[in-house]
């Protein structure tokens, strides 16, 4: 009931049933059930190794601590739950900010809007008309942007739900596969359709970008539609590339070592909240599953 029209071309993954999907009610986001299970978490440290080598391929800069925190690989055990199958986009915050009509404090906290950064490559989506938001014209099925972690559980609240955790998130970006790098397997460069990664189409953009994924063309410069690309073997689009998503847990690079081994979440409010999947305009090492 309420399936989206914009997925009405979505095809069952294999193994996967029409159980095992839903929409909610409240904003009309399509969800995915997540099984429960054991499931790898992080790299191994000749997965570190590796990653820290390629990403020198790419960057003369890149640093081992920026994967070194992946470590130590370990199996958790992470019960059942729902997945949104695809980023917020601006339309549904939208809603969200209509129905709770946020004073200027709290959305300020929450979120910037259209006029409010100058950014050269990605300007915010989401403009204010009085006291009405609306997405700007043709961004409403696009993910929002520029959203802080407060405005990220502000609307988690409203859905009566919560931001996956990183065991979660990870299990869910693995799609019912183990061990594999990237979303889509273990080749580099990715597939035909495999996400919106920094590519061809943002190079004709700004010839000045420092690097470019050459010979992969996924059509955007920038962001895309949140259902433009292959979804994962659960289902789920964008789990590498287009945006970055916010996880429940609180950053922490020690955390693998000390966490449990049965639905593990960071709760310590010390750090930023870890993100997880890197967006349009980063490099293969920001793409990793286990990044």
């Amino acid at each position: 009931a309420g399936w989206p029209d914009y997925l009405k071309d979505f095809k069952l993954p294999p193994g996967r049933t029409w159980a095992q999907y839903r929409v909610r009610a409240k904003d009309g986001m399509p969800q995915a059930l997540i099984p429960a299970g054991d499931s790898v978490m992080g790299s191994t440290e000749a997965q570190i190794e590796a990653a820290y080598q390629f990403g020198l391929k790419f960057n003369r800069g890149f640093q081992r601590s920026w994967v070194a925190n992946q470590g130590p690989q370990k199996r958790v055990y992470v019960s059942q739950f729902w997945m949104d199958m695809h980023d917020v986009t601006n339309e549904q915050y939208c809603r969200f900010l209509n129905d709770l009509r946020p004073g200027a404090a709290d959305r300020t906290a929450w979120l910037s809007l259209d006029g409010e950064l100058e950014n050269p490559l990605q300007a915010p989506q989401i403009k204010q008309e009085g006291d009405h938001f609306v997405p700007l014209a043709g961004a409403g099925q696009y993910p929002l942007i520029y959203v802080s972690s407060a405005g990220a559980r502000a609307y988690a609240r409203w859905v009566a739900c919560d931001l996956p955790t990183e065991a979660q998130w990870e299990k869910a970006a693995r799609g019912g596969r183990e061990g594999q790098d990237y979303v889509w397997g273990d080749d580099w460069p990715p597939p035909a359709r495999a996400g919106n990664f920094l590519d061809e189409s943002l190079k004709r953009r700004y010839p000045a970008a420092p690097w470019f994924l050459q010979g992969y063309d996924d059509g955007y410069a920038t962001t895309s539609p949140v259902t433009a690309f292959t979804p994962t073997g659960y289902g789920l689009f964008d789990m590498a590339g287009n945006v970055w998503q916010i996880c429940r847990d609180s950053y922490d690079d020690k955390w693998y070592a000390k966490m449990p081994d049965r639905d593990p979440v960071n709760t310590a409010a010390a750090n930023a909240p870890t993100v997880r999947g890197g967006g349009w305009f980063n490099r293969p090492a920001n793409l990793r599953l286990a990044y």
